[in-house]
């Protein structure tokens, strides 16, 4: 990691996940910008955006100043307020759209188990659609095929893992932290 010279974004910063790979990089003392829908805490050296518009002026400006953005956020269960073409599809258009505005020439992508064209479920096509969309951008893609990410306590097999440990694996062809 020691080639990122400026700086890592991350969206969903909010999230498990985000909130964990944002403590990660601080520790590893990787510049940060933290991006959520919500309010959240950040590190000192961290900079924060809440925003749910990846396309504002605001965060457009701040995002020329990194290397990569890694994307988090995503939705595995709909709703009525929120569809998976919308939050795991057409969000990531808007930040494909955002890093080319910004110049970041790599997104790491966060996909799913059971992702292929051929799945019946809504969320596997979603999100096979988000990959494509990503491939097809132009823009250097990294992606974490599948994420697995277990709570203190709630391991589903205790004895093959730490229990005591909040703990995020990654199970990925090209990046594993």
């Amino acid at each position: 990691m020691s080639s990122i010279s400026r700086g890592i974004v991350v969206t969903g910063a909010n999230g498990f996940v985000g909130k964990n790979l944002r403590n990660f990089l601080h520790k590893n003392k990787i510049k940060v910008l933290g991006v959520s829908r919500k309010n959240f805490r950040k590190h000192v050296s961290e900079v924060k955006i809440t925003s749910t518009n990846l396309l504002e002026p605001k965060l457009q400006t701040k995002l020329k100043n990194y290397d990569a953005l890694i994307h988090l956020i995503g939705i595995g269960r709909q709703s009525s307020k929120s569809t998976f073409e919308e939050i795991n599809l057409n969000l990531t258009k808007n930040v494909i759209k955002a890093c080319k505005n910004a110049g970041i020439k790599k997104i790491i992508f966060i996909s799913g188990l059971g992702v292929s064209r051929s799945n019946k479920s809504d969320y596997f096509v979603s999100k096979y659609k988000a990959e494509r969309e990503i491939i097809n951008s132009g823009i250097g893609l990294y992606y974490i095929s599948r994420l697995l990410h277990y709570r203190k306590n709630r391991l589903p097999n205790q004895s093959s893992f730490q229990a005591d440990e909040k703990r995020c694996y990654y199970h990925s062809r090209f990046w594993q932290i």
